[in-house]
């Protein structure tokens, strides 16, 4: 009729096709799938059934089905329309007057004003409800289970948190596993967990299982300290359990420390420098015991730079030189090895705590020798907690950057506190205290309520030195940006929140690796630097510091004191002051005269006035001149009336390997009687005078005999060149 030239039949037939078309189109896919009902106790199973919408003006929906292999329907349910949907939108409904256990077939019809024809086929199975409970729970775990359901494709276990926080989801595990323990460091122990399972159907949740309370039983107390080596320490062991403690152990325990069992109190003072491993174990009555490995780290104490060793005086001729290695002298207390890092914002200084810490300081400098840290970029900053970095190198283009290539993960080494200024590492995984590898951070703020305990621990391994915080703050003040960046030769971007950028200008879509904050360069530098800050005769001697050496060089006779002091990297001082004395020897002495050819050993008497060299050297004469009146020795007598004979001789001063004796004979004949030698010094009894003067001192020694019993006295002097 559509075809007709007739204009009258025309109109009557296009209303006929109007009442054909007015029964809806079909739907589709028509899909089924059983599941227990979840969410408490539950009576019985539910079922799933979607399908694919074909028209826009249906205004309900009947839902036919079938029970085993029934070919009549056992009945049939009506749905509202989703008012609206689109074509090809899938339409759910969740069926829950289904018995547990049983096999249905549905088929669907639309219907506005007439049913349509129906969907395709489609039979689930229902199960019984799925049920959480508790199995037998050992130490260090909760063990859960639950029944399984049908046509389910994963399970996700969570954890259940205080409002408002969102739950956590602890595990996602694959179709049909019916059991999971929960072990530290997942959670924490405590009295008061909560826990459901949650069954999901190809990405979609099913709903939640019943809630099981219960808790872990387990250790609570941190898995070390730190402290200074000598001070007071005190801690106490704590752990939460279903049963009364029985007993409690300590192995390893350093013998400065005390252990009270009955309350688990470990008390005393820190012991020596170093890392101290300990073993407690505690009992309980139920028959479980936990073992827990604790790490005391002692340290020295901080503080100005420590003398370990007196600066010795000394005597040395003139152009003779001294050389004393200052690092065996004075030592840093607190800092074993340092480093200087350098990045675009400032320079920080690192003290690592070597003894305290050493495979992760050993850690640490392997990344700066191999050079893994150099154009590494601050990634992470959070305001008031903390900035890393060791993690991604830029390359300068866009998005793409660099890996740092990590070594084998460092084992975790806790104690030291996370408190502002120290430098602690990044763990790999929230669950493996040992997964720390190239990333580190700093605390800017104190953070050791949050960090010590967590994951067995965070391990804090050196400490920001002197004013190198401010650096650290000024990173930290930083904007910061979120970016997806393109590692190596990823396919797909990975994520990064937080990266501080220099700069005040907006944060444009890429990432502008110009204002990255970078570490230029790690280096080592010495814990202690030098500086000469006193000479009190600089004509006597000079004093420089040369490589952490101090280089004395003797100038002339004389007497100086020279001040060495040491300075820390937190800017802390201390000093040492040492004397030195410079005197000649003959050699250097013949050395400086105009003797003639062959005329200047000590023996030898150029000027043939009776005093050979050596003796115009000790009495301070003129080898070149026979009228030399300042070495006149001068005999003289003590006493009114004269009583005792002496000697008055000028003694030169600053002499090296040179001794003055003075002797008594009789007779000029025999052995002659020493009254007096230089290493009787001037207090001597039978010093009568020592009269100071700039080169030498005029000494006047007394005979101890007096004079009259004897015939004849006679006194002399006598140089010995040692």
């Amino acid at each position: 009729p559509m075809t007709s030239s007739l204009p009258g039949l025309f109109g009557a037939c296009f209303l006929t096709a109007l009442v054909v078309n007015a029964q809806s189109v079909a739907p589709t896919n028509c899909a089924a799938a059983g599941f227990s009902n979840v969410g408490g106790s539950p009576t019985a199973a539910s079922i799933a059934i979607t399908w694919t919408d074909r028209t826009t003006d249906e205004t309900q929906w009947r839902i036919n089905y079938y029970i085993g292999t029934s070919t009549t329907p056992a009945s049939a349910f009506i749905i509202p329309s989703n008012n609206g949907a689109k074509i090809n939108d899938t339409i759910t409904h969740t069926w829950t007057a289904a018995s547990a256990n049983t096999t249905y077939r549905f088929r669907i019809q639309s219907f506005n004003g007439s049913y349509s024809h129906f969907s395709n086929f489609s039979s689930a199975i229902t199960t019984s409800p799925l049920v959480l409970s508790t199995i037998a729970t050992p130490c260090e775990s909760i063990n859960l289970s639950w029944t399984n359901i049908v046509n389910e494709t994963s399970y996700e276990v969570f954890i259940k948190n205080t409002p408002p926080a969102a739950d956590s989801r602890i595990a996602t595990l694959g179709a049909n596993v019916t059991s999971y323990s929960v072990t530290p460091p997942l959670i924490a122990p405590t009295k008061s967990s909560q826990f459901y399972v949650r069954p999901v159907l190809n990405n979609t949740s099913i709903g939640n299982s019943n809630l099981i309370s219960t808790f872990l039983n387990g250790m609570t107390s941190r898995p070390g300290v730190s402290g200074v080596s000598g001070s007071p320490f005190s801690h106490v062991f704590t752990q939460v359990s279903s049963s009364m403690v029985s007993s409690r152990t300590l192995v390893g325990m350093p013998s400065s420390l005390t252990f009270d069992a009955a309350n688990g109190t470990l008390s005393g003072f820190y012991p020596p420098v170093g890392n101290h491993t300990l073993s407690y174990t505690v009992n309980f009555a139920s028959g479980c015991g936990l073992t827990q490995t604790f790490h005391i780290r002692s340290r020295a104490g901080t503080g100005a730079p420590a003398i370990q060793t007196t600066l010795p005086a000394w005597s040395g001729a003139v152009g003779a030189i001294r050389e004393t290695a200052l690092n065996d002298v004075f030592r840093d207390p607190d800092a074993e090895s340092a480093y200087r890092v350098n990045t675009t914002v400032g320079t920080m200084d690192f003290l690592l705590f070597d003894t305290s810490t050493p495979e992760t300081v050993t850690n640490f400098k392997n990344y700066v020798e191999t050079g893994k840290y150099n154009d590494v970029a601050f990634h992470r900053c959070f305001p008031n907690v903390a900035i890393q970095s060791g993690r991604i190198q830029g390359t300068g283009t866009g998005n793409n950057f660099h890996r740092v290539i990590a070594d084998t993960p460092v084992s975790n080494e806790p104690g030291i506190s996370n408190t502002r200024g120290t430098l602690a590492m990044t763990k790999g995984s929230d669950t493996n205290p040992d997964s720390a590898t190239s990333e580190f951070f700093v605390n800017v703020a104190n953070n050791s309520t949050a960090f010590d305990s967590t994951n067995g621990g965070t391990t804090v391994f050196g400490r920001v030195a002197g004013n190198g915080m401010t650096v650290a703050d000024a990173i930290a003040a930083l904007q910061r940006g979120t970016y997806n960046l393109r590692l190596d030769a990823d396919t797909t971007d990975t994520n990064f929140p937080h990266i501080p950028l220099t700069g005040t200008t907006s944060l444009p879509s890429t990432i502008p690796q110009t204002r990255l904050v970078k570490i230029n360069s790690i280096t080592p530098l010495p814990t202690l630097s030098y500086i000469i800050t006193g000479n009190s005769t600089p004509a006597v001697a000079s004093a420089a510091i040369i490589n952490q050496t101090l280089r004395l060089t003797a100038l002339a006779p004389g007497t100086t004191n020279i001040t060495v002091t040491a300075t820390d990297l937190d800017g802390l001082t201390n000093s040492q002051i040492l004397s030195v004395n410079v005197g000649n020897t003959f050699s250097t002495w013949a050395a400086s005269q105009a003797f003639p050819s062959g005329q200047s050993g000590p023996n030898q008497d150029p000027d043939a006035d009776g005093w050979d060299n050596l003796n115009e050297f000790a009495f301070l004469g003129n080898p070149a001149s026979t009228n030399s009146t300042s070495q006149i020795v001068l005999p003289g007598v003590t006493g009114s009336p004269a009583s005792h004979l002496t000697l008055t001789f000028p003694v030169r001063k600053f002499t090296q390997n040179l001794s003055y004796h003075v002797e008594a004979n009789n007779n000029l004949s025999g052995s002659w009687t020493t009254l007096w030698q230089s290493s009787d010094g001037f207090a001597h009894p039978q010093v009568v005078s020592a009269v100071n003067q700039v080169d030498r001192t005029i000494l006047t020694i007394k005979d101890p005999n007096t004079i009259g019993p004897d015939p004849q006295r006679f006194l002399r002097t006598r140089v010995v060149q040692d």
